[in-house]
């Protein structure tokens, strides 16, 4: 049965995991069982729940912030694992075995974007753990374009005590909300006025040189990711063929892990590129289901339809770096 709340909620994964496995898979299992054995007796004694693992993934929640973040710091350990958290607050849909809702997906957004080793935290969080001053360190750093969600405060938490020079007021959300569109406005005024002062552009070419700028950052993305994309690919076969080998399930949770990383740390990147140039996502291939499906028969669509998706990237490469070449021709004129 669903149950809507206002939970704490925490996500969390083990970074590098995909080559710890690789370097030696039964040691990587045995730390990856132990951190979770901890996690679940931590969690517990703040009242909190796992509702479900994911690979070397977990998706907890909690009756309050501060036995989320309190989990979150006694997790994130120098001598242990590298780990990476993201904790929100709000309204989730928790099920018998899963939690959906905006909240999470801002939690999962955190996660997947933060550095090793690190706790990151909406502001919301921020703002009921800050009054833990002896026990947390809440520091604000800055802003990140979240995917699907937009432009967000995002605030780190560590062991405390906190330093004494920060301010309450950095935790108010009108005056966070006013400084961001201050700064906001002044910059995109800044920026205006500059160009039309030095490169006296018309409308047509101010036209011209946002998309040369949109395209640039496309042509970017497109390069780095599909390199990364084709890494990934190259590591999914790898692993396919230890499972042709000895057809044990841990290469199919394996599989599964590094074909959903594929998709969310670079295949989701290069959608995002061609949205911003107006341009057609070529279709995504289907990837192995096997975390959520353990009883789905195996297949090879992702390894049939994942070149198509790089070669059409490929050759979004060469059309967007012909039309960046047409673009400065104009603008030399």
């Amino acid at each position: 049965m669903d149950e809507e709340r206002l939970v704490a909620f925490l996500n969390f994964d083990i970074v590098g995991y995909t080559a710890l496995m690789a370097e030696n898979q039964p040691a990587a299992m045995t730390r990856r069982n132990a951190l979770f054995k901890t996690a679940l007796a931590e969690v517990a004694a703040v009242g909190g729940r796992v509702v479900k693992t994911n690979g070397d993934e977990a998706f907890i929640v909690f009756p309050t912030v501060r036995g989320a973040a309190k989990v979150a710091v006694a997790l994130n350990r120098p001598d242990g694992l590298p780990l990476r958290f993201g904790i929100s607050l709000g309204d989730i849909t928790v099920q018998d075995s899963d939690v959906l809702g905006h909240n999470v997906n801002t939690a999962c957004r955190l996660q997947k974007m933060t550095a090793s080793r690190t706790i990151l935290a909406t502001q919301a969080v921020a703002e009921q753990v800050y009054v833990y001053p002896d026990e947390f360190t809440v520091i604000p750093a800055g802003e990140m374009d979240l995917k699907g969600i937009g432009l967000a405060a995002v605030f780190s938490i560590s062991a405390g005590p906190k330093p004494a020079s920060l301010s309450r007021a950095l935790f108010r959300s009108a005056e966070i909300a006013n400084e961001q569109l201050t700064r906001l406005l002044s910059e995109r005024d800044a920026e205006a006025q500059e160009m039309k002062h030095e490169l006296q552009l018309t409308q047509d070419k101010l036209k011209d040189t946002r998309r040369l700028l949109s395209l640039t950052r496309a042509l970017r993305v497109f390069e780095q990711h599909l390199a990364q994309c084709e890494e990934r690919y190259k590591e999914a076969q790898k692993v396919e063929d230890r499972w042709k080998a000895d057809s044990q399930p841990e290469w199919l949770e394996e599989l599964s892990d590094i074909q959903n990383r594929w998709q969310v740390q670079h295949a989701d990147p290069i959608a995002d590129a061609y949205q911003e140039i107006d341009a057609e996502v070529p279709p995504f291939p289907i990837r192995l289901q096997y975390l959520t499906n353990r009883n789905a028969p195996y297949n090879r669509k992702f390894f049939d339809e994942a070149p198509a998706f790089h070669a059409a990237v490929r050759k979004s490469i060469n059309a967007v770096w012909q039309e960046i070449m047409q673009l400065r021709t104009i603008l030399q004129h």
